[in-house]
């Protein structure tokens, strides 16, 4: 019986040191999460300046286009209208068809994890030195667990919010593509 019990006592000291190397790797695991959540929210705030630009060209554009047709204009009145409209085509019609932004769907909130709580066994009253020793080792096997839950709880929190920064870095990218795609339309129809 004593070849056992120190047996079960080297093999929770086992349990207790992987423990502490998985608690070791979660948060090592957490701290690169949270740097990696830093890069996302800077490459959105790269994209709304994107869009600040996007503005600034469509009002660009605009002006450009407003100079444009006054010249056009004047050319017209100089000219014939039927010598005129050999020389220059009329723009086609305007397409107010706009595509259809799609998002991809959102990732539910949180995993819960299970409610069932490690719970220490009761301990009985008289107890040898191996006895005391493998319970306060498996006491500190379960406190250690229970600390790993919450580090694995805080890594599943960020990742769902970075998984909603990269939704709306995705809607972004889709409006500016948008953008810059009307915009190239505007442009043709000035050259044309």
């Amino acid at each position: 019986m004593q070849d056992l019990n120190e047996d079960i006592l080297k093999r929770t000291y086992r349990m207790r040191s992987l423990c502490n190397n998985a608690e070791m790797s979660g948060i090592k695991a957490n701290v690169v999460l949270a740097e990696q959540g830093e890069q996302i929210k800077n490459i959105h705030s790269s994209l709304i300046t994107i869009d600040t630009t996007l503005i600034d060209t469509k009002q660009n554009i605009n002006r450009l286009k407003g100079r444009t047709q006054r010249v056009m204009n004047t050319v017209r009145t100089k000219f014939h209208p039927k010598f005129f409209s050999k020389l220059i085509p009329h723009s086609p019609s305007k397409d107010s068809s706009l595509s259809l932004l799609q998002t991809p769907p959102l990732l539910p909130d949180r995993r819960h994890s299970s409610p069932k709580l490690i719970q220490t066994p009761p301990t009985p009253i008289k107890k040898s030195f191996l006895d005391e020793q493998i319970d306060e080792t498996l006491y500190d096997i379960g406190h250690t667990v229970q600390r790993l839950k919450y580090i694995a709880q805080d890594m599943n929190d960020k990742l769902v919010g970075q998984v909603n920064t990269f939704n709306q870095i995705h809607e972004h990218m889709m409006q500016s593509t948008n953008s810059i795609e009307q915009q190239n339309t505007e442009i043709a129809k000035i050259f044309t």
